[in-house]
C-alpha cells in the first residue's frame, strides 16, 4: 500500500476532533488501520493494533486510537498550512519513514 498524506491529515484531525475512531467516508477500512498503523509506529498517535496472524494474514483485525501524541500534534499543525502540507504531501509518496520523520522535526523545530 502507499502512503497517503490526505488520509494522514484526515485520521489526524479526527482524532483532534474527538472522532478518532469513525470510519472514513471514500476510503477502504484496511486502508485506514494501515495508516494509523503507520502514525503508531511513527509515534504520531497513541493507539491499541491488533493484526490478523493467520498464514497469509497481514491485514489488520483492529486499531483503536487514543489520541495523538505531542509530535502528532506538531505534524497536524504543519498540515493545516496549505503550502508546508503541499509540500510534505509530495515529499510523503518517496522518501522513507526515518527521513521524512527528519524532515518533519525540522520543519517543528524551525515554527518554534
Amino acid at each position: 500500500m502507499k502512503r497517503d498524506m490526505e488520509l494522514i491529515k484526515i485520521i489526524l484531525s479526527n482524532i483532534e476532533d474527538d472522532k478518532a475512531n469513525d470510519k472514513i467516508e471514500g476510503y477502504e477500512e484496511q486502508m485506514v488501520m494501515y495508516h494509523q498503523a503507520l502514525l503508531k509506529d511513527a509515534g504520531y498517535i497513541n493507539a491499541l493494533v491488533r493484526q490478523n496472524t493467520e498464514i497469509g494474514g497481514g491485514e489488520y483485525s483492529n486499531i483503536f486510537v487514543k489520541d495523538l501524541t505531542w509530535e502528532g500534534h506538531a505534524l497536524l499543525d504543519i498540515l493545516k498550512d496549505d503550502e508546508k502540507f503541499k509540500v510534505l504531501k509530495d515529499l510523503g509518496k518517496n522518501l522513507p519513514l526515518e527521513a521524512f520523520k527528519i524532515i518533519i522535526k525540522k520543519i517543528i523545530e524551525s515554527i518554534l
